[in-house]
């Protein structure tokens, strides 16, 4: 083998060994704990009085998260719960909005480059309340999935975007009747950008 064929090969080990080296870095990077706001909007529907279907307003939104990332190799893997203010619609003053909108979810992605792309599974659950009375007592819950990404803007800032859909059901009781009756067969999907920070 020539001077420059060894060469070649031991700058293409390098090299591989460098790149090998620094996408461990970036996943270790999103290891611990992480925390953040977001803006987005909201689609889907739901049925309410048994039969009439309804649709969310678009928005905007406003959510926060906290979480905890585990690496390991090229697996990532964790938990978060998250926030999100409103649901709701202008169709009918009589039917219920969902309000603080929690989000239990557990993610499970990988580091392409910069950035982590990763899937979730978890299970929603909100407060329903009537527009023209004010009147609550109702909730929502049910299962959740979704998908996302967080690219890093420095070690400890990144910039995501989050996609959530829920499929939940009505319950509770909202002026003595069954909180169903307002607000039920939910189907409701969040977008939103997201700010986030690790620690």
């Amino acid at each position: 083998m020539t001077k420059a064929g060894v060469a070649g090969r031991l700058i293409g080990s390098g090299a591989a060994i460098v790149a090998g080296s620094a996408g461990i870095s970036h996943a270790q990077d999103v290891s611990g704990f992480y925390g953040g706001l977001g803006v987005g909007a909201n689609a889907g529907d739901f049925i309410a009085f048994g039969d009439e279907e309804y649709s969310f307003e678009g928005g905007p939104v406003t959510s926060l998260f906290v979480g905890y990332n585990v690496v390991s190799g090229n697996l990532v893997y964790g938990g978060e719960l998250a926030w999100t203010n409103k649901a709701e619609f202008s169709d009918n003053p009589y039917v219920g909005h969902a309000t603080d909108i929690i989000d239990l979810k557990g993610r499970v992605g990988t580091m392409v480059g910069n950035t982590l792309v990763y899937g979730a599974l978890g299970y929603s659950m909100g407060d329903v309340e009537v527009d023209w009375d004010g009147a609550s007592g109702g909730d929502v819950s049910g299962f959740s999935i979704g998908a996302g990404f967080e690219t890093n803007i420095t070690e400890n800032v990144y910039l995501g975007g989050d996609f959530t859909n829920r499929q939940m059901d009505g319950g509770g009781t909202i002026n003595g009747l069954p909180g169903e009756l307002y607000m039920d067969d939910v189907n409701l999907s969040t977008i939103s950008i997201r700010l986030g920070f690790r620690f």
